[in-house]
């Protein structure tokens, strides 16, 4: 074939890049010098319901009240009087256009990357390009996959067996209200407490009535918590922990005698106990002392400690922390 056979005319030239362009999965402006619209191809058509007829020859931003003062319309500034392109990236600007995926449900905005790019022409006037792009479907895997990845971190959070927050969940909460704790010299509790004669309890009625009886007392103590920072996690076996944020000793005691009536309330038979005919607890409390600095394993040894103190002393009973001789309730 001849060369000259081969080249293209540049009316074939600019159609084929039209044709291009209306084929294309993206919206394609081009805003001349004066910031009126040149060209504005199908998918923009389609996604905004404005005809080019309409738009061409008018001015960008008049076409979208809500672009005034907008970082869109600085960036076509900037791209139009000094040459800088730039990404409009979702994540910082999610829907700048109103376009839609389908015009019969305008609720919804699709959501948007758009490049701002600067072009001259054959006279060196300059130009703006903006390639918009519809990132909906990415957006919504991604936030899929943050979900599921809360779900897991939820999972690896929770004791399987009774619901509530595991040992690992509770030291890591622990730390986070020592350090507010610090930062606002409020006051901290925690309560140890252990089910008493628990191997007993599994000996004499099998462990399936064992494992639902820890879910009941579990859901019983969560449910005596009446604030939403209060945290109790199962700390291992039939032991569970209990954070007790800006409360005081004397509070702290208030709620342990209260999660005592919760679980008499049960009314869990176990003939097995020494102690009582029903489940009964064992506590343990410390607190945090204004502007202590202290770590949460010191915290949870002594509130153990105490907890031993009051399985000792005959068990069904709440020990307060002491370097001192201990102070029973």
């Amino acid at each position: 074939m001849d060369m000259r056979e081969s080249e293209m005319s540049i009316d074939d030239a600019y159609h084929l890049h039209v044709t291009s362009t209306n084929k294309a999965p993206l919206g394609t402006v081009v805003v001349n010098p004066e910031g009126k619209i040149w060209f504005w191809n199908r998918w923009m058509v389609a996604k905004s319901g404005l005809s080019w007829q309409e738009v061409v020859g008018k001015k960008f931003t008049d076409q979208f009240s809500d672009l005034s003062n907008s970082r869109l319309e600085s960036a076509i500034n900037d791209a139009l009087r000094h040459g800088l392109s730039s990404l409009l990236a979702q994540s910082l600007h999610r829907s700048p256009l109103p376009l839609f995926h389908t015009l019969s449900d305008t609720t919804t905005r699709i959501q948007q990357s758009i490049q701002v790019i600067a072009i001259e022409d054959r006279s060196h006037q300059r130009f703006c390009l903006l390639m918009i792009n519809d990132v909906s479907i990415a957006v919504r895997k991604e936030q899929a996959l943050r979900k599921q990845a809360e779900q897991l971190r939820s999972i690896a959070y929770m004791d399987a067996l009774t619901g509530i927050p595991n040992r690992r969940r509770l030291d890591e909460y622990l730390q986070d209200e020592i350090r507010r704790a610090a930062r606002s010299d409020s006051p901290l509790s925690v309560i140890m407490l252990d089910v008493d004669q628990f191997k007993q309890y599994n000996d004499n009625y099998g462990h399936q009535a064992g494992d639902f009886c820890l879910q009941r007392i579990s859901h019983a103590l969560k449910a005596a918590l009446q604030r939403p920072a209060d945290l109790v996690a199962r700390y291992g076996g039939e032991e569970f922990a209990i954070i007790l944020p800006d409360t005081p000793l004397a509070g702290a005691k208030l709620i342990a005698e209260n999660l005592f009536k919760h679980i008499m309330n049960l009314a869990i038979p176990h003939e097995a106990s020494s102690v009582s005919n029903y489940i009964t607890l064992s506590m343990g409390v410390t607190g945090l002392q204004s502007k202590t600095h202290i770590s949460g394993s010191i915290l949870l040894s002594q509130a153990d400690q105490a907890l031993h103190q009051s399985k000792h002393d005959g068990r069904n009973r709440l020990t307060v922390f002491s370097e001192t001789p201990h102070q029973k309730s």
